[in-house]
């Protein structure tokens, strides 16, 4: 049969474990909540510094476009030949780049490639084009036009245009045809802590670069976030249209940051147990901590106890037994020696110091 002194030991052991896993749980839901938005806020940083980068590149792209536009109205002479070197001088110092022309709203166009496409194909008309339409929406600045898949290279490709004005009359449109391999490459390079994924949305919700399965298909496919899993990513494409920032849907957090100029979001996906990780690490370290605790309690509980309690209580109730039994009420000098141990004491063992029973001498 298990002592007093043991049973008291356990109940405060088990007080203390309550106390202590009780603390514990509080403090690691309040740093768990800590390092969640610290870990997407670091996360989010990132992805906003890799929009940034390639919203630069964008820029870049058009800036150069820019200055052919404002170029073309300053040349002496719109003929073919003269206009296509200049054409070829500046497609040739662009990597990258598959073509540079010049649209008229005769339909003509002037291409650096040096390739005649009314000579192939006398029905097409650049007035009609939608890069050259396209241009025509803003005069006074650079467009973007959906990304494409190149027929002939199968890269995924834009036409950025721009429309060349001299004192207030419509002379022209510039247009660049524009690769993407290095803006993929940022892409798919771009590193969320070595876990989860980077992709390109457009600006309709089309995935334009994604490391797996939902890339761009040789064929020209693009396919929309809303159609995935039957519309299972239609929550997802709500958020990062309306807003840029950090999000949780079902089981995987995502940052979004939007490219400005061209309306495009760049989206990482992070993976929840990414982020509870390091509150997993904390638990790991708390629990063998908790552990050794519990343990040096019970062993200094059950010291306490057993001198200040068990010992005590013991030799009363042997004298209460013997007195009981043979009406005997004279201490041993063991329990005497006991009681005295706890004359200075100010508790309830103590307090019956005074009327302790004697040893007869």
């Amino acid at each position: 049969m298990k002592g007093i002194g043991f049973k008291l030991t356990l109940i405060m052991v088990c007080i203390a474990v309550i106390g202590i896993l009780a603390t514990t749980g509080v403090a690691v839901g309040i740093s768990g909540n800590v390092i969640s938005r610290e870990s997407l806020a670091k996360v989010e940083r990132n992805n906003d510094g890799e929009a940034s980068r390639m919203d630069s590149w964008l820029r870049a792209q058009k800036a150069t476009v820019d200055a052919v536009a404002n170029i073309v109205p300053n040349l002496e002479s719109y003929d073919y030949y003269p206009l296509e070197n200049q054409l070829k001088g500046v497609l040739d110092d662009q990597a990258g780049w598959g073509n540079l022309y010049v649209g008229f709203p005769d339909g003509v166009a002037v291409m650096g490639t040096g390739f005649r496409i009314k000579d192939e194909r006398p029905e097409w008309d650049a007035s009609q084009r939608p890069w050259y339409l396209l241009a025509l929406t803003d005069t006074s600045r650079a467009h973007v036009t959906e990304p494409y898949v190149d027929a002939v290279s199968g890269d995924l490709c834009i036409t950025i245009a721009r429309a060349v004005m001299h004192n207030g009359e419509l002379i022209g449109v510039v247009g660049a045809d524009v690769y993407l391999p290095e803006l993929k490459s940022m892409v798919l390079d771009t590193s969320i802590n070595g876990t989860g994924y980077t992709m390109l949305v457009g600006n309709d919700g089309s995935i334009l670069v994604h490391p797996g399965e939902y890339a761009p298909g040789a064929d020209g496919e693009f396919i929309n976030l809303a159609e995935i899993d039957n519309g299972a990513m239609t929550e997802l494409w709500e958020q990062i249209s309306a807003n840029d920032g950090a999000f949780r849907i079902g089981g995987d957090y995502y940052t979004a940051s939007t490219l400005q100029s061209a309306g495009w979001h760049l989206v990482s996906t992070l993976p929840a147990s990414v982020v509870s990780q390091p509150i997993v690490s904390i638990i790991w370290v708390i629990i063998p901590i908790s552990l050794v605790i519990v343990i040096i309690a019970f062993f200094l509980v059950n010291i306490t106890t057993k001198r200040m309690i068990s010992k005590p209580l013991t030799a009363l109730a042997a004298f209460m037994k013997r007195a009981g039994t043979t009406g005997d009420i004279t201490a041993t000098r063991e329990e005497e020696a006991v009681l005295e141990s706890y004359k200075g004491h100010n508790d309830e063992i103590a307090q019956n110091d005074g009327g302790k029973p004697s040893r007869e001498q």
